[in-house]
């Protein structure tokens, strides 16, 4: 049975896809809340990653309307429809937080090829590797984290220092594979992969043990 970390990550994880959602007082709410609390009451649904797309594609540079700010809100659009989708208790139903770790708990730790964890592999690799050759610069996955989900910037910089094990200043995509199954399967502390989406839970983990 996954630990208290494993759930921690995946709470994180939905928080960071309702960021937008938040801000622009569009998400509803699980708990009784308003829709203008803070993140992690409200329920992810597919204008979530719509909103999470369109700011990402901003972030990028990318103008409405254009092949390229199209193709990162597609990114965005698919993580909903092929994977959080799966996640959810019926097709097309809204997917509370709860719902959501309780499903990663059930399905991620023992299967790293399912639905949802593909399309989040494709997410990362569509927007770290922009040219598709297979490296991803340290620019690249800086502007990977912080337009994605706002990560702050000196943690990602953080995160990408730490998968860069053989410290040639570049990350292939078996560093990205590897890193996203410690983060959403892996219930040790150690792995550099836990601060992929940066310090997050656990770091906020060792401030409670610290």
């Amino acid at each position: 049975m996954p630990d208290g970390l494993l759930r921690a990550k995946y709470a994180y994880f939905f928080d960071l896809l309702l960021l937008d959602a938040d801000a622009a007082g569009s998400g509803s709410v699980a708990d009784g809340g308003d829709s203008s609390s803070v993140p992690g009451t409200g329920v992810l649904d597919r204008r979530c990653l719509e909103l999470r797309g369109r700011a990402c594609a901003k972030a990028l540079g990318h103008a409405p309307g254009t092949e390229e700010a199209a193709t990162v809100q597609g990114y965005f659009t698919a993580l909903w429809d092929d994977g959080l989708a799966t996640l959810a208790p019926a097709p097309g139903e809204r997917l509370t937080r709860e719902q959501f770790v309780h499903a990663c708990e059930s399905g991620l730790p023992e299967n790293p090829r399912t639905p949802f964890l593909d399309k989040v592999r494709e997410l990362a690799f569509g927007l770290s590797d922009p040219d598709g050759d297979g490296l991803l610069s340290e620019a690249d996955w800086v502007a990977f984290l912080t337009c994605a989900f706002g990560i702050a910037e000196a943690d990602a910089r953080t995160g990408f220092a730490l998968l860069d094990t053989d410290d040639v200043g570049q990350l292939g995509r078996m560093h990205v594979v590897f890193a996203l199954d410690d983060y959403f399967r892996s219930p040790e502390p150690q792995p550099a992969g836990n601060r992929v989406f940066g310090p997050g839970a656990v770091g906020a983990r060792e401030g409670e043990q610290g």
